[in-house]
């Protein structure tokens, strides 16, 4: 095969990750939905899905799946490798045993497998870098057609009866703002190269935040500011080459586990007050109350997989709270749909990803070091008043699971290859930079 060759191949394997990568972070749904009906929801829609939606991502899940069939020494090396996340699916599928909606909880345990199957896919075709710059190129599509859409569109990108706030194709403008507040994030650990890379993230990334700010999002607001106030700046004090590890290690436990119980038992109420919300989190706390009372009736295995919001106990909440399809935080979601095994199954994976990310922030530092940490203070900040994750089809959990599968194979990559340089960029995006160096010089250790 010649060089040409080579690279075509390449950038339409590239345009194909970009594509699906869009259509797990929702915003492919100009195409596949009704747009008459954004935003709307409905028992009886969520039963049934979106056909068209359905049927695309079944596509990129099975030719993903052919692949890890196809390259089974290799997949199997990551399962092995991450158990815990397949033995957590594993009890997802065995959810529909006992679930209220057998055929709703197995439609969305197959999708969950194949939403990890595609994140696999991903991670044997790219090393960790490219991984990095080819979310940001699909978040930078994301963050155009939203734009382009609130402007050509404003009678549906913007929601005129919530004071005009924005959720441009998406279904909520909570599901706006946290998809802004992760690109933001993206953008923000881009490796900058040349003078037009910088300047590109550098504007996407206040054009995120403009975002964020516009969705009028209060959970977006929090998780955002968690990030980029505080967790970049203690993640760059972690990484300093002049604290020892032990250093580090008191340095994370006093102001990690310290400041989020400071922050949370003194200042709740004021930071509340700041962002125009009282101790209720906007009723949530009402609702977490209800679903409790609800989950204490099958505390053990939960309802089965997807099938509390659609079967008889959510249609009472429907009753009670319009348009609720979620608790507002994914960890009682978690337990109402699989109980407490099923939180005792996915909380390994957590601590896994956790202890192997702080492993790497003492030894290596740079962008792509600083992503996954960053991305996982994120997710567990806003999956306490939202809902981020376990989540099928969903970027989050394509992100989660990649940097599970990064993370348990020596760094930097996990698998490595070369890779042609691409012949040109997607959608007015500059095109991915593949770096000539060796993959232990892409990030400085620690010394």
């Amino acid at each position: 095969m010649s060089t040409l060759q080579r690279q075509l191949l390449y950038f339409v394997e590239q345009v194909y990750f970009i594509i699906g990568l869009m259509l797990v972070a929702k915003s492919l749904s100009f195409l596949l939905n009704d747009l008459s009906t954004l935003g709307s929801y409905t028992v009886e829609e969520a039963i049934e899905g979106n056909q068209r939606f359905q049927a695309m991502a079944g596509l990129y899940y099975g030719i993903a799946l052919v692949y890890l069939l196809a390259n089974s020494d290799k997949a199997f090396l990551l399962i092995r490798r991450n158990y815990w996340v397949f033995l957590f699916i594993g009890y997802v599928f065995l959810s529909t045993l006992w679930a209220d909606l057998p055929g709703v909880a197995l439609r969305r345990s197959i999708a969950l497998f194949g939403t990890t199957a595609f994140a696999l896919h991903v991670v044997m075709r790219r090393s960790r870098a490219e991984f990095l710059a080819m979310v940001a190129q699909a978040m930078a599509a994301v963050v155009i057609v939203n734009l382009m859409f609130i402007a050509a569109l404003p009678g549906i990108g913007i929601e005129y009866a919530r004071a005009g706030e924005w959720r441009g194709i998406l279904s909520h403008k909570n599901t706006f703002g946290t998809t802004m507040g992760l690109a933001a994030l993206v953008f923000a650990v881009q490796r900058r190269t040349g003078l037009l890379y910088r300047v590109f993230y550098l504007g996407m990334t206040a054009v995120a935040l403009f975002c964020v700010f516009k969705s009028g999002s209060r959970s977006a607001w929090l998780m955002t500011m968690g990030v980029f106030v505080v967790g970049m700046p203690f993640l760059a004090a972690l990484q300093s080459a002049r604290l020892s590890v032990p250093t580090r290690v008191v340095l994370l436990a006093v102001f990690g586990v310290g400041g989020v119980g400071l922050a949370i038992g003194s200042f709740l109420q004021v930071g509340l007050a700041a962002i125009g919300r009282d101790i209720t989190l906007t009723d949530r706390t009402i609702i977490w109350d209800l679903v409790v009372d609800l989950g204490l009736q099958r505390p053990l295995l939960g309802y089965g997989f997807g099938s509390f919001w659609q079967g008889s106990a959510g249609e009472a909440m429907a009753d009670l709270f319009a348009s609720l399809g979620h608790s507002h935080n994914g960890y009682i979601d978690l337990w109402l749909q699989l109980g407490f095994v099923g939180v005792g199954v996915f909380v390994p994976s957590l601590v896994a990803m956790v202890r192997r990310l702080f492993r790497e922030s003492i030894r290596y530092r740079g962008p792509n070091v600083t992503f996954f940490p960053l991305f996982l203070m994120m997710i567990m900040i806003h999956n306490t008043i939202a809902l981020s994750f376990p989540e099928h089809s969903s970027i989050i959990w394509v992100i989660f699971v990649a940097g599970m599968a990064y993370t348990a194979l020596p760094y930097p990559d996990c698998f490595r290859r070369r890779s042609p340089q691409p012949i040109g960029g997607v959608a007015g995006v500059p095109a991915m930079r593949v770096p000539a160096t060796p993959p232990r010089l892409l990030d400085r250790p620690v010394q």
